[in-house]
């Protein structure tokens, strides 16, 4: 028996969080439906990594899309799926500007993601006292005119300038 129709309806776009697994799935529509039909999923290297599932886990390190292929009685339809990673940046909460060429700077684990991120830096008393646009762990505990900062804590706003991502806060404290 011919076939008349094959749709495949993919999942997504999709955003999970960095080392999170994911569950996406394709719906298909066949007719008749008795037809049998086969499934591949494919990586975006075009890697195929599962087979026969209408559902599959996937564990992406960076954002990437697969591809489901629905192969039904001689007919072929593909689809992507879209997977944004949403890193979880790590700024450490203290750091030691001293030359030693340790912890000389502020670091921020996983900030390169976020090439557009804005840093902002505040003392107690919530005047600005550094302020990046596409930070790149460079600060080293001066203020904006270039003077070393006293032992203290500061306070920070890291905006990630990516739509569905909240500001990151928190604290940071200067040793020498």
């Amino acid at each position: 028996m011919p076939i008349s129709s094959l749709q495949i309806t993919p999942s997504g776009p999709h955003e999970v969080e960095e080392d999170d697994p994911l569950d996406i799935a394709v719906a298909i529509e066949v007719s008749p439906t008795d037809i049998p039909y086969s499934i591949e999923w494919l990586d975006e290297s075009g890697n195929r990594f599962d087979s026969d599932q209408l559902k599959t886990t996937v564990y992406p390190i960076d954002s990437t899309f697969y591809t489901v292929v629905v192969t039904a009685g001689g007919c072929v339809e593909e689809g992507d799926i879209e997977v944004d990673v949403i890193y979880q940046i790590d700024p450490t909460q203290i750091f030691s500007p001293n030359g030693d060429g340790m912890n000389d700077t502020w670091y921020v684990d996983d900030i390169d993601k976020y090439p557009n991120a804005n840093v902002s830096v505040y003392n107690r008393l919530g005047a600005l006292v550094y302020q990046s646009k596409g930070y790149n762990n460079e600060w080293e505990g001066r203020s904006q005119n270039g003077m070393p900062l006293p032992l203290a804590t500061y306070y920070f706003v890291i905006d990630l300038n990516q739509f569905g991502t909240k500001a990151v806060t928190g604290h940071v404290t200067i040793i020498r």
